[in-house]
């Protein structure tokens, strides 16, 4: 399966790990699931996105940044990124700055992700 999704401290973290080849019709299929954990959330929930496998982007993911329940719900959280291309962080920042979006970070290695995101998670 090219997206996976599980979750982590208690609900607390959705973990998301892509790998090519993956679509946009696959990443829009856990919204639903998504945007039911967050409803239920009494905290925040931040979203950890590995990337580490991935290297391509499927077209008209802008448009599908926006109805993403980890970064347009009202509990969603940080996001972090880990192992993202350049060229996945451009087209990213653009689909943030579209929704106004400034949680998420980018981390080079998955320890330095878990780490920001269980701080974040001591400070809700």
């Amino acid at each position: 399966m090219p997206i996976s999704m599980s979750y982590a401290e208690d609900g607390q973290i959705i973990h998301l790990i892509i790998t090519d080849p993956w679509s946009l019709d696959e990443m829009t299929k856990l919204y639903i699931e998504q945007r039911q954990h967050l409803t239920a959330a009494q905290n925040k929930v931040h979203t950890l996105l590995d990337m580490q496998a991935t290297h391509q982007m499927p077209s008209g993911l802008l448009s599908a940044r926006q109805g993403a329940p980890t970064v347009s719900h009202p509990n969603a959280g940080e996001l972090a990124i880990v192992g993202a291309p350049n060229f996945v962080k451009a087209l990213a920042d653009i689909g943030f700055r579209l929704v106004r979006f400034n949680r998420a970070r980018y981390f080079d290695n998955e320890l330095a992700a878990w780490s920001y995101l269980r701080e974040n998670l001591l400070a809700d």
